[in-house]
Parts: C-alpha cells; sequence; structure tokens
C-alpha cells in the first residue's frame, strides 16, 4: 500500500501523515515497525532494504520517504515501488511539497492513494524539521529538550522522532571513528557524502565514548519500546535526562 501525500500545506500533510500512522499503530500494537528516510540525503540502497526486508518483530511495517522526486536516484527509487502497491504488510507515506504536472504523473501510478494539501496562507512559514533536533539532542540535552518539545507540539510523531534519532547516532559514531583513525568512511557504510560532512562538523565536540553510550541506551530503548515497556516519547525524555550522556565538566 502506498500513500501519496503532497502540496503547499506541509503542516497538514504531516497531520494526516501522523494520524493514519496512529490508526495503523493502534491495531498493529507497539511491534509495528517504522523506517523514516529523506530521499534526497538518505542513500538508495538504505530505502531499498527497508522496503523489502521483514520485521523480526512483525510482519508490518510502515516506511515514509520524504521527496521522493528529488532523489538522484529517481528511476530506481520508483522501481523499488513496484510491487509494494498491493503489499499489506509494507505501508509505504510519500511526501512532497507542491509537485509539477510531470513530477505528479510520475508518482500516481505507484500509489494506492492521492491527497494534495493547499495552504491558503501566501506567506507559508517553512515546515520545522527533525534535523534541527539530531543538532542539538547529542551536545546540549537542554536544547535538545526544547527542540523535542517544539517539534511534538507541531504535530511530529514520537516514533518517526526516535526512528530518526537512533540511525542518527549510529551515523556519527561510524563517522566519529574513522574520522579519528585518519581514515575516510568506507561507501560500503552507505552514508551520503552530505549527511557525512554534516556528521563530522558535529562529532568534533563528541567522543567515541560517549557516542557508544549513547548509541548503546537507544538500543535498550529500541528494545523497551517494541516489547511494550516503553513508549518512544518516554524513551526520548528518559536518554535527555540520562546523567550518563551529559557532558562531562
Amino acid at each position: 500500500m502506498i500513500y501519496l501525500l503532497y502540496g503547499s500545506d506541509f503542516d497538514a500533510s504531516r497531520g494526516k501523515l501522523n494520524e493514519i500512522i496512529a490508526e495503523y499503530r493502534k491495531k498493529s500494537g507497539d511491534g509495528l515497525n517504522f523506517y523514516a528516510f529523506d530521499a534526497e540525503e538518505d542513500e538508495l540502497g538504505k530505502i531499498r532494504e527497508a522496503l523489502g526486508t521483514n520485521s523480526l518483530f512483525s510482519n508490518k511495517k510502515i516506511v515514509t520517504i520524504k521527496c521522493p522526486s528529488r532523489s538522484a536516484n529517481k528511476e530506481a527509487l520508483l522501481d523499488a515501488f513496484r510491487n509494494l502497491k498491493e503489499s499489506l504488510e509494507t505501508i509505504v507515506f510519500l511526501r512532497e511539497r507542491e509537485l509539477g504536472t510531470k513530477e505528479l504523473a510520475e508518482l500516481r501510478p505507484y500509489c494506492n492513494k492521492v491527497q494534495e494539501f493547499r495552504s491558503e496562507n501566501k506567506f507559508i512559514k517553512p515546515a520545522a524539521t527533525i534535523f534541527a533536533l539530531g543538532d542539538t539532542f547529542f551536545i546540549s540535552p537542554r536544547e535538545g529538550l526544547r527542540t523535542l518539545l517544539g517539534l511534538l507540539h507541531d504535530g511530529h510523531d514520537d516514533f518517526n522522532l526516535f526512528s530518526y534519532l537512533a540511525n542518527h547516532v549510529r551515523t556519527l559514531l561510524t563517522v566519529k571513528h574513522y574520522g579519528d583513525a585518519g581514515k575516510n568512511v568506507p561507501s560500503s557504510r552507505g552514508i551520503h557524502p552530505y549527511v557525512m560532512k554534516k556528521a563530522a562538523a558535529l562529532a568534533r565536540g563528541l567522543s567515541q565514548e560517549k557516542l557508544a553510550i549513547s548509541m548503546r541506551q537507544f538500543f535498550d530503548e529500541d528494545r523497551k519500546i517494541k516489547t511494550g515497556l516503553s513508549k518512544p516519547r518516554d524513551s526520548l525524555f528518559s536518554l535527555l535526562t540520562d546523567k550518563s550522556r551529559q557532558p562531562r565538566l
């Protein structure tokens, strides 16, 4: 099943996305797996892997992909959608801003449902992104908490935020490990050059030890979420207030 949500009112499309995801999670429980990607930044291989890999905890999964029309490998990405239209186990949400006639015509054949969200306001406030959370979460818990609360207030899905940060800390640790060793990150790691550059700048102020601790904690919280012992929102707040993650004076 593939949904396409697009249009100038990005806040409204995100609200609709969260609403649909909440319904799926209600039906499937906490075992529902969730993957979030930005087609402009994430490697095609990672996206295709998420689309094709079954979960260990549930047969059903949700994959959200932002701006697929702007992917550098658009043709290959569209090809990955080819057999998913009839799938009941993999639910894909494609989110786009305004689309031209050509872009819409390219995506529509792969989608079961298409919905447009138009804004009547000519001066549209830029939509908040989760990337600001990635920039603050591991550096400044106080600023990270402020950013997290703002994103939740704006309607961002807590499961989406948790998944993004779990992937982000893995990227930061990988880039830090190779950077400290004076080596380039191998292309086999599947990290987009743009993402690598941003991660390297952020990782300079972090130690491998601190990042390793954070990664282990995310793994533990992920296990709790998938076994019903915690909710994504509670786990994020717990990680931010954990003293072992605080910078040493």
